[in-house]
């Protein structure tokens, strides 16, 4: 789970996520998910920046607070263009 701390360190898991996932699926002692909605982390910690790969934004759960990291996530808009 990502938010478990590995034995001996204070150092937390950032997980991939998955194309287009927009909700937590880290399960609980009791092995139910979570789904709580992630948010991208606008001021992370350096340290956390430095370990995701260039191009992608930190996103972190708000129930459980777990990490993930992966591509921006993009709105679909409509076009204002009517034919």
């Amino acid at each position: 789970m990502s938010t478990e701390l590995k034995e001996g360190t204070t150092e937390k898991v950032i997980v991939a996520a998955k194309p287009r996932q927009t909700n937590c699926d880290q399960k609980d002692v009791k092995g139910k998910p979570c789904w709580g909605f992630l948010k991208a982390w606008t001021n992370p910690p350096s340290e956390l920046t430095r370990k995701i790969p260039a191009g992608e934004v930190l996103y972190r759960c708000q129930t459980c607070l777990a990490l993930y990291h992966g591509k921006p996530i993009r709105h679909v808009q409509r076009s204002t263009e009517r034919p």
